[in-house]
């Protein structure tokens, strides 16, 4: 892209230069990590569709879990379709308009929300854990992450993240549908019709399941509590979304589908970056993110976080076609937030604004 005049951050302070600078953070192009799912894909189960056009695993219903048992009334599935609601449906914003070109300027900024609801409520934790994101690697310690972490307690109550129908309730002891046999122990996938889409959100690590297969479920009913079942090396909720194919190969990245809670009275936003060479290869990238509240001379980091691009073993893995992001967050305060990759020789530096209910999106390129 063009390098456009900016600031740089030194010390604390946001002063009037170009980008450039000295954050101690790592960027590896090209270096690649296997997904999670490399290995496995006789695992992987058919997809799971309403329609009929293939044959879904069988189901697995409620009690398959010792000691759990339903807390909510089965409901019978009526017809093979859903009708979206009203709010939803409005919400629903795949393909913002392209008035700019994030190739030339320092970010674009879209009208953008996302369509699905947090799967916890106030006042649990209602925004994913920072440190094993959409993509992540932690460090090339563990598989590609392909869903999110919400770090709550067992026994919280975890909620619908959309009006939809249970296609799975029980565990995988048996039936893979993920990166193996028992990876997600206690688990719910719903499938969701939202104008035009399908989607499945999946619900995994649950220590109590209350719904079972065929019933319909509307947004914000409660479907189970956080467990520490499976995989899971402590109580907590992972939740994916899955676009067209209920399939471990078809999630997408949640921050970008997830409603944002308002913070402090205020909607927030949302943040996406295609980090890539010259010629536009997706690259692994580590960097740093910090926040400032303003973009002033006095200015100083409220907090910063350390975050990694996509790590899937193909890059084209996981995006919005739309978009060809590495990496995203949503639910994000809005002010300003600086993204610092470091290579070997060279700082790269971007300034980018979040606003309420708008997607943020840059275009970094390594050289």
């Amino acid at each position: 892209m063009k390098t456009c005049p900016t600031n740089t951050f030194e010390r604390g302070l946001i002063k009037d230069k170009p980008w450039r600078t000295r954050v101690f953070v790592c960027l590896f192009a090209g270096v690649f990590f296997s997904s999670g799912c490399s290995g496995i894909s006789a695992s992987v189960p058919k997809p799971v569709l309403a329609d009929g056009q293939s044959t879904p695993p069988p189901a697995l219903g409620v009690g398959l879990l010792v000691g759990l048992q339903p807390t909510l009334s089965p409901t019978p599935w009526p017809t093979l379709t859903i009708t979206p609601s009203p709010t939803l449906a409005a919400a629903f914003n795949l393909s913002p308009a392209a008035t700019c070109d994030p190739g030339l300027v320092e970010f674009c900024l879209y009208p953008y929300t996302g369509v699905l609801q947090p799967p916890h409520k106030l006042p649990d934790r209602v925004t994913p854990g920072p440190g094993y994101g959409y993509g992540s690697s932690d460090h090339g310690k563990r598989p590609a992450h392909h869903g999110v972490d919400f770090n709550n307690p067992t026994g919280t109550p975890v909620y619908a993240a959309a009006d939809g129908r249970v296609v799975v309730a029980g565990d995988d002891r048996e039936t893979s549908f993920g990166a193996g046999l028992n990876f997600y122990g206690g688990l719910v996938i719903l499938e969701h019709f939202i104008n035009g889409t399908t989607l499945y959100t999946l619900y995994g690590h649950l220590s109590m399941i209350g719904v079972e297969a065929g019933q319909v479920i509307l947004a914000g009913d409660q479907i189970g509590e956080v467990g520490a079942t499976g995989s899971a090396a402590g109580g907590h909720l992972h939740f994916e979304v899955r676009q067209g194919l209920n399939l471990y190969q078809n999630t997408r990245n949640p921050e970008l589908w997830l409603r944002p809670y308002d913070v402090n009275g205020q909607q927030g936003g949302y943040l996406a970056a295609r980090i890539a060479d010259t010629e536009g290869r997706l690259l692994h990238a580590y960097f740093n993110i910090q926040y400032f509240e303003t973009n002033t001379e006095d200015a100083s980091a409220e907090w910063q976080v350390y975050y990694e691009s996509y790590s899937f073993d193909q890059f084209s893995f996981g995006q919005e076609d739309w978009l060809r992001e590495n990496f995203a967050l949503g639910g994000l305060r809005p002010g300003y937030y600086l993204i610092t990759i470091k290579d070997v020789t060279v700082t790269y530096e971007r300034l980018v604004e979040v606003k309420p209910g708008q997607l943020s999106f840059a275009v970094i390129e390594i050289e």
